[in-house]
Parts: structure tokens; sequence; C-alpha cells
């Protein structure tokens, strides 16, 4: 046996670890978040009085309840530029 014979044992077994550690499972109770996902995005239903496809947006439960007042995020106040008069300057 030769040192290219070595080379070659290399690659194989470096190509076998990547194949077998690099490949993701389906399944196995993973999370789906950034996955395709049925239930979270919606679906097609056929409306027998148009014969027309609808397409329906999942319905969630609130998470607990209203927001109180004031919790959110906070608005951009706009600021408006007073017009000036002929008496300031003008």
């Amino acid at each position: 046996m030769g040192p290219e014979w070595l080379v070659f044992l290399v690659v194989v077994v470096v190509v076998a670890l990547v194949a077998l550690t690099g490949r993701r499972s389906s399944g196995g109770g993973e999370s789906t978040a950034g996955h395709y996902d049925p239930d979270a995005i919606g679906s097609y239903t056929l409306d027998p009085a148009t014969m027309r496809y609808r397409y329906d947006l999942p319905t969630l439960p609130r998470a607990g309840g209203a927001a109180p007042p004031g919790s959110g995020p906070p608005h951009r106040l706009r600021r408006r530029r007073r017009r000036r008069t002929d008496a300031e300057g003008g």
C-alpha cells in the first residue's frame, strides 16, 4: 500500500462523515420554525356558492387577552413645522 491509498482512504472517510452528520432528519420532534407548516400558513377552500377557491387564514387564539394600554411599542410622533408668518422675518 502506497501513500496515494492512504490519501484516498482519508478522503473517503471525510466524505462519509460529512454525508452522515451534515444531513438533517425531517422527523423526531424538531422545531419547524422556518419550515413549511400548513397549519400556520392557511389553506384554500372551495366555496360552493361561488365555485371559487377562497384563501382562509388560520385563526389563532390570543396569547393572554388584550394587552394593557401603554404597554406596546412607542409610536413615532410627527413634528409639524410651523409656517412662518410675515412678522417673523419673511
